[in-house]
C-alpha cells in the first residue's frame, strides 16, 4: 500500500469541506485529520521497521520497561532517538495523535477548518523529513 495516498485523501477531503448548502462539513474535517495522521504514522512506522509490532514492551531511557501499543511505540522510537530531527518528528507525531483521537472519538470537540489546515501543514513537515 502506498501510504501517501492517505495524505492525498486528507488533502482532497480538506478541499471538499463544504456540503451542498455551503456549510462546513465537520465529517470531512475529522476524516481529513485522521487520514493525515495515519499517513505520517504508517510511513514513520515502516521507516523504523515496525510493521509487525502491535503491542509489547518498551524500555524507556531511564531503564523502566512499559507496555505500549504500536502508536505509542512509534512515537517513543522517534522521541527517544539520538537524532534531533527524529526527536522533533516524534513530538510532532505525538501531537498529531492527540488531534486524531479528538477527531475520531470526541464528538463534543468542535473541529474547525483551521484545525485541519494546521494538521495538513504539520503532516507535510513530517513527510518532508522522511
Amino acid at each position: 500500500m502506498d501510504w501517501y495516498k492517505y495524505f492525498d485523501l486528507a488533502n482532497h477531503l480538506s478541499a471538499s469541506m463544504l456540503d451542498e448548502l455551503g456549510d462546513a462539513n465537520e465529517a470531512c474535517f475529522r476524516s481529513s485529520i485522521s487520514r493525515a495522521y495515519y499517513c505520517a504514522f504508517l510511513l514513520m512506522r515502516d521507516k523504523k521497521g515496525l510493521q509487525d509490532f502491535t503491542s509489547g514492551e518498551y524500555e524507556l531511557p531511564s531503564g523502566k520497561i512499559i507496555k505500549v501499543g504500536a502508536h505509542q511505540k512509534v512515537v517513543l522510537e522517534y522521541k527517544n532517538s539520538t537524532d534531533k530531527t527524529e526527536q522533533s518528528m516524534g513530538r510532532s507525531l505525538g501531537e498529531l495523535k492527540v488531534k486524531r483521537i479528538q477527531a475520531d472519538y470526541i464528538g463534543n470537540v468542535q473541529i474547525r477548518k483551521d484545525h485541519v489546515e494546521r494538521v495538513i501543514i504539520q503532516t507535510n513537515e513530517l513527510l518532508a523529513n522522511l
